[in-house]
C-alpha cells in the first residue's frame, strides 16, 4: 500500500510538473506573440515604428518614407468650411504618413456656364493681381488664378490628411469679389511639390447636393493623352 502511494504521489507532481510547464509555455507564447505585433518596421528597416489608429480602431504602422506615392482626394465638406479630406499610400498601397504642410498647395474653381454662345469657363475661387514685370509677357497688372496653402493642414498620421482654406470661400472680395454658386459644379485641385513631384490630385463635385458623377467637367484634352507624346509634363518648376 506505501508502495503504491508513492506511485500515485510520483504521477501526481509528474501531472502536476506537466502542467505548470505547459501555462509557462502559453504564457511565453503569449508575450512573444504580443511583442512582433507591438514591433513595427519601418521603410528604411528600422525597428520600432510607432503606430497609430486606424479608422476601425486597427493599429496602422506609420510609415514616413516611401519610394513613390499616390494621392486620392476622397471628399469636400463645407459645412462650417471648405475642408478636403484625401488620402496618401506609397508604392505598396501602404498609408504614407510623411507628407508635410509645405508641400501641398490647393486650389477651387466653378464651371461657369456659358451664355450668348460662349463656351463654359473655370472660374478660380482663390485669385491674385499679377503685376508687369513678373512672370510672363504684358504691361498691365492681370487677375490670375492661383493656388494656396496657408490654411489649416491636418495629418492624421493613418494615411489620411484634411486641409481647410483660408480663403473665405463663401465671401470672397480681395482682390475681386466671387459670387458663391453651391449650386453649379466645382473642383478642388491638390499640387504636391518636393521629391514627389510632379503629382496632383483632383475632385469634381456639386456643392449643394454632394453629386460626383455625370458633371460637365468641360475636360478638353486629358493628362494621360499629352504625356503620350510628352512624357510626364512639368511646369513652374516641376510642381505642375
Amino acid at each position: 500500500m506505501a508502495n503504491k502511494i508513492k506511485n500515485i504521489s510520483f504521477i501526481d507532481s509528474a501531472s502536476a510538473l506537466v502542467h505548470a510547464t505547459h501555462r509557462r509555455l502559453k504564457s511565453l507564447l503569449l508575450m512573444l506573440g504580443l511583442s512582433l505585433l507591438l514591433i513595427g518596421c519601418g521603410k528604411d528597416g528600422t525597428d520600432g515604428a510607432p503606430g497609430a489608429q486606424g479608422p476601425a480602431g486597427e493599429t496602422i504602422i506609420i510609415n514616413n518614407e516611401a519610394e513613390s506615392i499616390a494621392l486620392t482626394i476622397d471628399s469636400v465638406s463645407t459645412s462650417p468650411d471648405f475642408t478636403v479630406h484625401f488620402s496618401v499610400v506609397d508604392q505598396d498601397d501602404m498609408p504614407f504618413t510623411g507628407l508635410g504642410a509645405s508641400e501641398v498647395r490647393f486650389t477651387l474653381a466653378k464651371l461657369v456656364p456659358g451664355t450668348s454662345g460662349d463656351a463654359d469657363h473655370w472660374q478660380s475661387y482663390i485669385n491674385r493681381i499679377e503685376q508687369p514685370g513678373g512672370v510672363g509677357p504684358g504691361t498691365e497688372a492681370k487677375l490670375q488664378a492661383t493656388a494656396e496653402r496657408n490654411g489649416t493642414f491636418v495629418n492624421h498620421q493613418n494615411g489620411n490628411y484634411s486641409y481647410t482654406f483660408s480663403t473665405p470661400i463663401f465671401s470672397v472680395t480681395d482682390p475681386v469679389t466671387i459670387d458663391y454658386q453651391p449650386d453649379l459644379v466645382h473642383r478642388v485641385a491638390l499640387q504636391l511639390g518636393g521629391e514627389f513631384a510632379p503629382l496632383n490630385a483632383s475632385y469634381t463635385f456639386i456643392p449643394a447636393t454632394g453629386a460626383t458623377e455625370g458633371l460637365n467637367q468641360r475636360k478638353l484634352v486629358t493628362t494621360e493623352t499629352c504625356n503620350t507624346c510628352h512624357g510626364e509634363l512639368a511646369l513652374h518648376g516641376g510642381g505642375r
